[in-house]
């Protein structure tokens, strides 16, 4: 799996919490990128792998075949 630092969206995306938020990407089709926290390392990383939001609950939300905890991930789609 392919991670890389924060540092190469800082300013250049916009977090998506809420179910609207979501909701707007799943019709937009937007590619939504998937934040955790390093606690070892201090730092938050996104995950390469990346897609449309396929389906979320109030518990998970479903990119690319995989569910993701909505309270341990943070889902972010990118600005141009």
């Amino acid at each position: 799996m392919m991670i890389w630092s924060d540092m190469t969206l800082i300013n250049r995306y916009q977090v998506v919490k809420s179910d609207l938020e979501l909701f707007a990407a799943a019709i937009l089709g937007s590619r939504i990128y998937i934040a955790f926290d390093d606690q070892e390392a201090g730092n938050k990383y996104v995950v390469a792998h990346s897609g449309p939001v396929e389906k979320y609950t109030p518990e998970y939300v479903r990119i690319s075949g995989v569910y993701y905890r909505r309270s341990q991930y943070e889902f972010r789609v990118h600005i141009k």
